[in-house]
């Protein structure tokens, strides 16, 4: 199982650079004839939310789509009266469209002016995501064996990270990171949760769940499983990338995995995105200011 975002990228197979040459000529015929079947889908996938595509495509590749009008199906024969009345109407169209792409950019302007009025100019330290992820939706099983679901955080800051307690060096490294992220909030961390979702849910039971976060911080830290489709489906949702080995009945395999840490304010809206590159009081200090803000 593989899921991948924009939020966490696996490093790159080396297959992708096996053929760096030049082709052979019975390799190119073969990946041309065997891509169109798949080009005819994407076309036809496409054609059903955008304008039609055919306007786009070369008339020497008008022949891998069927249902695409050629130049002489569609061709008239050449009529000067109706040149000519299409004229005024073009020249109609042409100033609206002036008009209308002026109206654009002053309403545009405009908008930039009172977002710059309305708003803290202060650019955050951590990556900002707001309105770019959805908000904090689940329901899961927590390390006490209780049902758990988003709104159980409602009113608190909630940092959510993907890991397993069988991680050997990223996910103890990030937690420990957290720990320092925490002792630097002083009082405000009382506001904060820390959500340790596990991408193992073979291995990572309740009770191991439960372990694993009380050896760091069993105050503000929360584990959290459950199935293989629930696990995926939230991962998928917040664009988190993981790859599993196959499983060992001894359980001996590891989980490749994005390591950022997802924050979202007390509301549960999607804010900030925290990687291992943002130091403690990097992401202390925009905790802070979410903490601080009234959601």
């Amino acid at each position: 199982m593989q899921l991948s975002g924009a939020c966490g990228i696996l490093p790159r197979s080396p297959c992708a650079d096996r053929h760096t040459g030049a082709l052979s000529d019975e390799l190119r015929y073969s990946r041309r004839h065997r891509a169109l079947p798949r080009t005819r889908r994407l076309y036809r996938k496409l054609q059903q939310y955008t304008f039609p595509l055919y306007c786009l495509i070369e008339p020497s590749r008008s022949h891998l789509f069927p249902s695409v009008p050629s130049s002489r199906q569609t061709q008239r024969p050449h009529d000067p009266s109706r040149v000519a009345a299409s004229q005024p109407r073009a020249k109609r169209i042409a100033s609206r469209g002036w008009l209308l792409l002026l109206a654009a950019a002053f309403a545009t302007l405009a908008a930039g002016t009172l977002t710059g009025c309305s708003h803290d100019s202060t650019p955050w330290q951590l990556t900002n995501v707001t309105g770019h992820l959805p908000d904090l939706q689940f329901s899961l099983t927590g390390d006490d064996g209780k049902p758990v679901t988003g709104d159980t955080f409602k009113g608190r800051v909630a940092l959510v990270y993907f890991g397993y307690t069988h991680c050997p060096d990223v996910c103890p490294e990030t937690m420990g990171r957290l720990m320092q992220v925490i002792d630097r909030l002083g009082p405000d961390a009382q506001q904060v949760r820390i959500l340790f979702v596990t991408v193992d849910p073979a291995r990572d039971s309740a009770q191991a769940l439960h372990d694993y976060v009380g050896a760091f911080d069993a105050k503000h830290a929360y584990g959290l499983t459950g199935s293989d489709a629930e696990i995926e489906g939230l991962a998928k949702r917040y664009r988190v990338a993981y790859q599993m080995e196959k499983r060992d009945p001894k359980g001996n395999y590891e989980v490749t995995h994005s390591s950022a840490v997802y924050v979202f304010d007390k509301a549960g809206h999607a804010r900030l995105l925290a990687t291992d590159h943002d130091s403690p009081d990097a992401i202390a200090h925009d905790l802070r200011r979410i903490i601080d803000t009234r959601s």
